[in-house]
């Protein structure tokens, strides 16, 4: 990335791209996608407290991204990517750092376009074997017809 593309990262993160984060208890954090909420200490940067989870169980979270209106078509061209880091620390005090990608609310059903794919492949091969059966049966007769 060159200087100038850092840079506009840079002022998009700070001043006009906003994120928050809210779960089971409220607001966790609200502020710039920085993660430095500039007068209150409070920062992205450092742990946020998600709550407590029982062994197998989940929750989920709201995340919200908001940008400002005054923001400049200079932007337009960038992309951005998100790095989420989770990490819990268990009854015993041991911390765990996990880098997974989140649910992200896509309902996409990987496994019902797979049982498509193979409905469709086996309905093809049927229409193919069909369809050769009565080549067969053409030229069978075709061949009787001559003889």
């Amino acid at each position: 990335m060159d200087s100038g593309t850092s840079q506009l990262v840079r002022e998009l993160l700070e001043k006009y791209a906003v994120i928050e984060i809210s779960g089971d208890q409220g607001t966790i954090y609200q502020g710039p996608v920085s993660g430095n909420l500039k007068g209150t200490g409070s920062t992205m940067r450092e742990d946020l407290y998600l709550g407590t989870f029982q062994a197998g169980r989940q929750k989920k979270l709201k995340v919200k991204l908001a940008l400002a209106e005054e923001m400049d078509n200079k932007f337009n061209r960038l992309t951005g990517k998100v790095r989420w880091i989770f990490t819990a620390k268990g009854e015993d005090e041991k911390t765990v750092t996990s880098t997974y990608a989140p649910a992200t609310g896509d309902k996409t059903e990987a496994g019902m376009w797979i049982a498509l794919l193979g409905f469709s492949a086996f309905f093809l091969a049927a229409a193919f074997a069909v369809e050769r059966s009565y080549s067969r049966r053409e030229e069978d007769e075709a061949d009787k017809r001559n003889s």
